[in-house]
């Protein structure tokens, strides 16, 4: 398998709040979740193994 990272900009108007993490994959051996964090206020994406 051959990982690969892309970078790119939303346009004017779209609502992120700290960070948009856009996952396209099939990884049925982890879960991604979305925790708080009390530091920054918001909902972080977390990768946990199943």
């Amino acid at each position: 398998m051959e990982g690969r990272t892309y970078g790119a900009h939303l346009m004017d108007g779209s609502k992120v709040h700290t960070t948009a993490e856009i996952v396209f994959a099939n990884q049925p051996d982890l879960r991604f979740l979305r925790v708080f964090d009390p530091e920054t206020g918001y909902s972080e994406l977390e990768i946990k193994p199943m």
